[in-house]
């Protein structure tokens, strides 16, 4: 198969903030199978503000059209494979307390996402997740910090509420900044 994948961004930066905008075709072009053949669309949205040395917040959005190639799925009611079609919706947010140079530092996040798929056979399968996260980072050396972090998420199944279910995760770990482009992060923990 052939990949083409074209990109657009459009980016602008400010003292105090930050915006993008991306859109990535990838056309996935099977030279034996044209009706494994598909095109991905990725639309996201990105900004970013610094109210003061200590208040930061990041947003993002983001719409994903998606196909799964027919080797991938289940035979249709004609006895053929067939692409698999959803979309994926997602807006979220992280906002951080502590200045960069601070012992410690507090991130809060929050995300809301949706997945939904075109044919009847996934619809049991569409749902949406609300999402929330919070970290605490405790500086160590000037480059290295501990963190500890909770995540919840809530799982919402649109047809089948036996689905429906809550995810919980605890994670230590630690954090460090290589270079200024550099950064790496370890984390162990229970879910």
């Amino acid at each position: 198969f052939t990949v083409v994948e074209p990109s657009f961004t459009l980016s602008l930066d400010r003292a105090k903030s930050a915006y993008q905008l991306k859109y990535v075709m990838s056309s996935k072009n099977y030279h034996s199978a044209n009706d494994n053949s598909h095109i991905d669309h990725h639309l996201t949205a990105k900004s970013g503000f610094e109210f003061n040395a200590r208040n930061r917040l990041m947003l993002e959005a983001g719409y994903h059209k998606l196909q799964s190639t027919s080797s991938d799925t289940a035979l249709n009611a004609s006895g053929k494979y067939k692409n698999e079609k959803w979309d994926t919706k997602n807006v979220g947010g992280v906002y951080t307390f502590g200045a960069r140079t601070a012992r410690t530092q507090v991130e809060l996040g929050a995300d809301y996402s949706e997945l939904r798929y075109d044919d009847k056979r996934n619809k049991g399968i569409d749902r949406d997740a609300t999402a929330g996260r919070i970290t605490g980072y405790y500086a160590i050396a000037p480059k290295t910090k501990l963190l500890l972090e909770g995540r919840y998420t809530d799982y919402d199944y649109k047809k089948d509420s036996n689905r429906d279910s809550k995810n919980k995760v605890l994670l230590a770990g630690v954090t460090w900044e290589a270079t200024a482009k550099t950064t790496g992060s370890v984390k162990i923990g229970r879910e």
